[in-house]
């Protein structure tokens, strides 16, 4: 009865090391330390039903792991159902794997079954070892950062792969029919099929990051075209613009004083209107501010500018436009959820700093930001291109060597774009 207990005991250690192993790589929820010793309670339960059940209700006792173990995922980490059940598959075939692995190994070590003591000791000592080559290699390349991305093909293909190493496994639960050779084919078997569920795990991580990538070459490449749209529709808002102050010129001449004094104020105001276009130095810069001032005025929100366009030479048109575009774009966002009109302001900076093209945009905040992968997450739907404006923009910098931050403090957003200046001939 004793050693039983200590076996319940022992592959409860096990299969939770195993967890352990693959959650603390990922984003875990606040206070998820407090979980631990549920969880090891939990598998430890689940290990002595499994024992109390016997042979015939095999079945049931791995499904009851499997489901300790997606609880374990969910309760301790922020990923949704689909990757904890992917997480879980993992967990499970990592522990049983293991146990089995440890098993062959001690069949040429005689050593080992004279003392009870030596088994349990040993089997520790290899789980840790396995564990700890198995978090620095495996458990962190998976994750594309800290999250699983899982989609319904990729989760039928883990439940059946794992299903067919648990199945191997039940082979080792019948030690007087154990033949040594027969334990190292089915191992190797099950070593095939951990081997192809981490290929399809990085076949499918590779086809998202294939497909993140030709949305954005997707943008990227209409970042052209919305430049030129910006171009004719600022030169005919110009060409408006200067009939409208001809015409208002003309008007004026035939009024009378007091009707021309109480028309002044919407006349000036007029004419304000004709004053938008914007003078860096740079002509794209001024196309991009001018654009864009025109877009946040509509909503009663003040651009502030202190450029130097001049900087901005050595950059391509396409570059500089999806740079300030996209940036402007996401702080006219923010801004237009601000119900206080005094906080409708955008700061936006271009200078340079030893020998660095600096560029700031800061807006107040009304809300918390989420970020993922340091970058924050967007509050419109999922099912469009947004949320790719900050990559657009990080790809554009990266092509000049350059480094973007952002930051949510102090109730304002800033982000922040270090480019380093060619050298001067």
């Amino acid at each position: 009865m004793k050693e039983n207990l200590l076996s319940i005991l022992l592959s409860a250690i096990v299969l939770f090391g195993a967890g352990l192993v693959y959650i603390l790589p990922l984003r875990k929820r606040e206070k998820w330390v407090r979980w631990l010793p549920v969880m090891f309670l939990l598998n430890l339960h689940c290990m002595w039903l499994n024992y109390e059940l016997g042979e015939a209700w095999w079945v049931l006792g791995q499904l009851l792991h499997y489901l300790c173990a997606i609880f374990m995922v969910n309760r301790c980490t922020k990923l949704a159902w689909p990757g904890a059940c992917y997480c879980a598959v993992w967990i499970c075939v990592t522990g049983e794997m293991v146990h089995e692995l440890w098993i062959v190994f001690s069949q040429y070590i005689p050593e080992l079954h004279t003392q009870l003591w030596a088994q349990d000791l040993s089997l520790l000592i290899f789980s840790t070892v396995c564990y700890l080559l198995l978090f620095w290699t495996v458990a962190r390349w998976m994750p594309r950062g800290d999250i699983y991305q899982i989609g319904p093909r990729q989760l039928f293909s883990a439940f059946l792969l794992g299903s067919m190493c648990v199945t191997m496994a039940n082979y080792f639960l019948v030690p007087h029919e154990r033949d040594d050779t027969l334990s190292v084919i089915f191992v190797l078997c099950q070593i095939y099929c951990v081997s192809l569920l981490y290929l399809q795990t990085e076949l499918f991580k590779k086809s998202e990051m294939q497909k993140e990538l030709d949305a954005l070459n997707f943008l990227y490449s209409c970042e052209q075209e919305q430049y030129d749209m910006a171009c004719q529709n600022i030169r005919m808002v110009n060409r408006k613009c200067e009939e409208l102050e001809q015409t208002i010129g003309q008007m004026q001449q035939y009024l009378p004083d007091a009707v021309r004094q109480e028309l002044k104020r919407p006349m000036d105001d007029a004419m304000r209107a004709c004053d938008t276009m914007v003078e860096s130095g740079n002509g794209v810069l001024d196309i991009v501010l001018t654009e864009k001032k025109l877009l946040a005025e509509t909503s009663g929100i003040q651009i502030n500018c202190v450029a130097d366009g001049k900087l901005l030479d050595f950059m391509e048109v396409v570059d500089i436009y999806a740079v300030f575009s996209n940036a402007l774009d996401n702080a006219i966002e923010a801004v237009r959820r601000l119900t206080d009109a005094d906080q409708r302001l955008i700061d936006l900076l271009v200078y340079e700093s030893q020998n660095f093209l600096v560029i700031n945009i800061s807006n107040p905040l009304m809300e918390s930001v989420r970020f993922e992968e340091n970058l924050p997450v967007t509050t419109k739907a999922r099912n469009s291109f947004h949320g790719y404006g900050l990559r657009v923009l990080a790809r554009a910098v990266e092509k000049y060597q350059g480094m973007f931050t952002v930051e949510a403090k102090g109730g304002f957003f800033t982000l922040k774009v270090l480019i380093p200046l060619p050298q001067k001939e």
